[in-house]
């Protein structure tokens, strides 16, 4: 019985021992360490020193944006495109408009070009912009789910504003009549933002 006991004490001392630090060897080593490579980086230089760029990766910016312009050329208005945590936000401003709700679109297509839009979809709707009867209209709104750099892919994607209506509930008369997602020969306003 004595024996196993000290075996238990002996072997705990050991153990004890062992997981006892010298803080000053510890700290020789990493002196030694760091004179015996001059070359090594504290880690201050190393948050300071520049990545190399690798030509390969795209970078996207932070903020995109575009004029938008009426079909005579004028400028109307504004979008901006902004990063929101992996989410694109589009701010809109005009001045100059009838006044109502536009409908707004983006489109793929990257142009402002009536038979280029009219080739394809929409591929996203975004809510309508209310224009007061002053002309001025502003709105801030999440792209759904879709990040910037996808809107800034390719050609770009140019955002299409349609023709007032008087009611929400009249945008519906106007997607099927005149603007539809595919013949946008009444856009009042339109931008492309590309990256």
């Amino acid at each position: 019985m004595r024996r196993p006991l000290l075996l238990l004490i002996a072997s705990t001392a050991l153990a004890l021992a062992g997981c006892g630090g010298d803080d000053e060897q510890l700290a020789d080593d990493i002196a030694a360490a760091t004179e015996s490579d001059g070359d090594a980086a504290t880690p201050e230089e190393d948050a300071a020193a520049p990545e190399a760029e690798d030509p390969d990766v795209r970078r996207v910016p932070v903020e995109a944006s575009t004029d938008l312009v009426d079909p005579e050329g004028s400028e109307v208005g504004r979008a901006w495109f902004r990063d929101d945590g992996g989410r694109a936000m589009v701010e809109v401003q005009v001045a100059g408009l009838a006044g109502g709700f536009h409908p707004m679109y983006l489109y793929e297509a990257g142009t402002c070009d009536v038979a280029d839009t009219a080739d394809g979809a929409a591929f996203l709707e975004l809510p309508a912009l209310l224009v007061l009867e002053n002309g001025v209209g502003s709105m801030s709104t999440l792209a759904g789910p879709m990040p910037l750099d996808t809107l800034l892919a390719e050609e770009g994607t140019a955002i299409l504003i349609g023709p007032p209506v008087d009611t929400l509930a009249d945008i519906d008369e106007v997607l099927d009549d005149e603007v539809g997602p595919v013949t946008t020969g009444s856009q009042v306003a339109c931008g492309v933002v590309e990256g």
